[in-house]
């Protein structure tokens, strides 16, 4: 992982920004091409705000991808590891969700082992291939560009997306949820 601890306070928080974005934007993609490749609903921002990230994501992806990669985790205790760890996430997203804004964003009812249409088993399988994919492909990737990019350019982008980030967060609050109903994917 990128040695965060060994960078000053302003870097570290650039750098743990960008990681957060990069997962919430990938998030957002694969919740994008599930609704149009497997379930054929069509463009629909699967999302809580504005833009194209989905922070529950980068979540998963910081609590996932750090000891993974830290303590060098063999890919069949990722894959189990993510499957315990995103399902309970999903979970508690589910109830946090509903008692903020008073609906939560997906709806597994109909789904082989589910509960309460909150959790299912498809679901947590494919976090768990996704979980193999952020460790072993995405990090790697996402590190590179951190160390690789001209410090310039990589200041623009990351202020750029902080206030786009910032100003969707806080719109967020007074525009409510851009979600309508749960869609069971």
């Amino acid at each position: 992982m990128v040695q965060i601890s060994r960078q000053n306070t302003a870097d570290r928080i650039k750098n743990l920004f960008m990681i957060f974005i990069a997962y919430s934007f990938f998030g957002w993609i694969y919740e994008i091409l599930l609704g149009i490749i497997v379930f054929q609903v069509g463009f629909i921002n699967r999302g809580f705000f504005f833009g194209p990230y989905l922070p529950i994501y980068a979540v998963g992806g910081f609590l996932i991808v750090t000891p993974a990669r830290k303590y060098h985790i063999k890919p069949r205790y990722v894959f189990c590891f993510t499957i315990l760890l995103c399902t309970l996430l999903e979970l508690a997203t589910s109830y946090i969700m509903e008692w903020t804004i008073g609906e939560w964003l997906w709806d597994y009812k109909g789904y082989f082992m589910n509960f309460q249409g909150r959790i299912c088993l498809s679901a947590s399988i494919r976090f768990g291939f996704m979980a193999l994919a952020g460790v072993y492909i995405l990090q790697p990737k996402i590190e590179w560009f951190i160390k690789n990019c001209p410090r310039l350019l990589y200041n623009i982008i990351t202020y750029a997306l902080m206030i786009c980030f910032s100003v969707d967060f806080v719109a967020r609050f007074f525009l409510g949820s851009n979600f309508t109903g749960a869609v069971g994917y």
